[in-house]
């Protein structure tokens, strides 16, 4: 029917972006697309950016651009500034449209801010929660061409871009790029190299601390050398070390408030029996549980509350003891010194409400840490990471990298206040080889191990790991599991081996 062949022709449009030899077919009239002609533009004519930026920094970014080719490279920054300002220079480089995919909105909304001051209606911002008549409305915009400058999360590879001329992927090392929770499941930053090499079109990946396996794969280049913030290391199992409890009664003494941030947003992040060594986890997901009060624990996997036992269900004990700090933990335990006011800041929080203006102690997450500190007049004088350690016990190959990446982000965060100091609160021995490239600021000799490491399991980026699985009741689980041995039998051979 008529209805049908609308229906059809829209979704043919539709998968024109990533299919147009096969979209072609049905839609002879659309002209094949072509990558954009760059525009190249004189140095000495590019706009100068609203950012404070050292010209060495800036010109690193301008040789680094010229330096463009049509494959994937990697561009390593090392402040924000730096990050928007190579914005602004590719954006001006390309005449075509720039596709620019962020990790979460609030980014998103704070490069378009940086754009829009020269490039005003041509920016466009493109998330999920924009709702189905806003999504269709920039859908039709993207496609019509009315829009040059793209900044979208992760489903933006998705867009029809008709004239597409480049695609930065910004923070590529932040996982969000990547959608696990919810069918169909894709990462956008693999889904953007295969769409550049298909249109042969440049791709940056723009990064903080960049993934292993995209500093192994792409062209790395850096924009500039900063000399990061002095770092502190501390062994201890105790909530405050005694050495960072004096320096934060300084810090406070000397006009300046201290940021404290844990990895974790619930009072505790594992509860343990003390007898057995019983954990505890969801039953559902079995994901390790952590503990809200001192009722209740929660599931950060999928979301679910359930009671704390009284007794451990191993053996009966009562012996059951909470581990790693969270946010209200350490809020319980720094409101007992009473040396200054306190304020706890979550994703939810509105900082519009909150005097950071004077000297206090606020407890945070890292997520909320970039927001915290780029209020002004904020007197931050140290910054206090409790026990990254736990991003270890991650079921992942790239645990020491998550690691690594925790502290080196606090970092740059507190080079962002001169004067300030990073202290870190770690139950690692401080002559661990990971504190040891991270207090020498050696990236190259921790991205070395860490290759040399992966290369004798076979973990990528020296191989692709795929997990296969299925769902079923007990009274069909014998025969799901025939049916998986069947489907993956033919698969053996040796470049593909099953692990389990």
């Amino acid at each position: 029917t008529t209805a049908h062949l609308d229906a059809f022709t829209e979704c043919a449009e539709r998968l024109y972006c990533s299919y147009p030899d096969l979209a072609s077919q049905f839609l002879p009239d659309v002209p094949k697309r072509g990558p954009a002609k760059p525009t190249i533009t004189p140095t000495n004519e590019l706009p100068v950016t609203p950012m404070t930026l050292k010209p060495a920094a800036l010109e690193a970014l301008r040789s680094a651009l010229a330096d463009e080719k049509k494959q994937p490279q990697l561009l390593q920054t090392n402040h924000a500034s730096e990050r928007l300002a190579y914005y602004h220079l590719l954006v001006r480089r390309h005449a075509g449209q720039v596709l620019i995919l962020v990790p979460t909105k609030q980014d998103a909304e704070e490069i378009a801010a940086s754009l829009s001051q020269q490039h005003g209606e041509e920016v466009l911002i493109s998330t999920a929660q924009a709702g189905k008549h806003a999504s269709w409305a920039e859908w039709e915009a993207v496609r019509d061409g009315k829009k040059r400058i793209i900044i979208a999360t992760r489903s933006g590879v998705m867009l029809p871009c008709r004239n597409l001329a480049c695609i930065a992927i910004d923070q590529e090392e932040r996982p969000e790029h990547a959608q696990w929770e919810a069918h169909p499941r894709y990462d956008a930053r693999d889904l953007a190299i295969s769409l550049a090499k298909k249109l042969t079109i440049p791709l940056w990946a723009i990064s903080h601390v960049p993934r292993i396996q995209t500093a192994y794969t792409q062209k790395h280049m850096v924009s500039s050398d900063i000399p990061p913030a002095q770092t502190i290391i501390h062994q201890t199992k105790n909530i405050l070390d005694e050495a960072t409890e004096q320096a934060a009664i300084a810090c406070i003494g000397a006009g300046k408030s201290v940021l404290f941030v844990t990895p974790h947003k619930a009072r505790a992040r594992t509860l343990r029996c003390l007898d057995c060594q019983q954990g505890f986890s969801c039953p559902r997901c079995q994901h390790p549980l952590v503990e809200v009060d001192n009722r209740h624990l929660h599931c950060p996997s999928c979301r679910t509350d359930s009671d704390k036992p009284l007794a451990c269900p191993r053996c009966k004990s009562l012996s059951i003891k909470s581990f790693g700090q969270g946010v209200a933990g350490l809020a319980e335990a720094l409101r007992t010194y009473g040396v200054a006011p306190l304020s706890v800041i979550q994703s939810a929080t509105n900082l519009d409400e909150i005097d950071l203006s004077k000297p206090q102690f606020v407890v945070s997450t890292p997520y909320t840490c970039k927001r915290i500190l780029s209020v002004p007049h904020a007197p931050f004088g140290l910054l206090v990471l409790f026990h990254p350690e736990g991003v270890l016990f991650t079921p992942t190959h790239a645990a020491n990298e998550l690691y690594y990446r925790l502290i080196h982000w606090h970092r740059m965060f507190a080079h962002d206040y001169e004067g300030a100091q990073l202290l870190v609160q770690s139950g690692l021995t401080l002559g661990h080889p990971l504190h040891t490239t991270i207090i020498q600021n050696d990236h190259a000799a921790f991205e070395k191990a860490e290759l040399a490491q992966r290369k004798a399991r076979l973990l990528p980026p020296f191989s692709t790991l795929i997990l296969v699985s299925a769902s079923t009741d007990d009274a069909h689980r014998s025969q799901t599991a025939e049916l998986i041995t069947g489907i993956l039998s033919p698969l053996k051979s040796s470049t593909t081996s099953i692990l389990g």
